[in-house]
């Protein structure tokens, strides 16, 4: 799998630096690629998920190519430059940041997170590859 880049200007650059919910992202689950387990379990699986903060001006696109997790940032407006034509992306999720810090804890349960997406508090595409991210997040926290 090829990595896809997203050429931004400078401007963009220096203000996805600074986002604090890529910034978390990014801490949070490229710090897989020291975990054993998650390189064994994922050597062999390549998808890209885009999640998509609906009160901030960034969203994240991870990507997981044979045990190795990336994190960028990509500018979410205008919406067209996060389409999947445009990213590659496999799964996308769309919900607030703190609905995405509950996910991230493991504070919400998976029947809570099915409640709200239901609700349509939380849009998502491309289930398959967002039950690997629930197993990145449980592999993350140790459990």
């Amino acid at each position: 799998m090829t990595k896809n880049f997203v050429l931004m200007s400078e401007q963009e650059k220096s203000s996805e630096e600074s986002s604090e919910f890529v910034k978390s992202v990014k801490e949070r689950y490229e710090s897989l690629n020291t975990n054993e387990k998650f390189k064994e379990q994922f050597k062999d699986i390549n998808f890209k998920i885009l999640l998509n903060p609906t009160d901030r001006d960034y969203a994240a696109l991870i990507t997981v190519d044979k045990g190795i997790v990336y994190v960028e940032g990509i500018k979410n407006t205008p919406k067209e430059k996060i389409s999947k034509e445009v990213l590659g992306w496999d799964s996308y999720m769309k919900t607030t940041r703190q609905t995405f810090k509950e996910i991230g804890d493991g504070t919400l349960s998976s029947r809570n997170i099915r409640k709200i997406v239901l609700t349509r508090k939380i849009k998502v595409k491309g289930l398959k590859h967002l039950a690997s991210f629930n197993k990145m997040s449980v592999l993350r926290r140790g459990e």
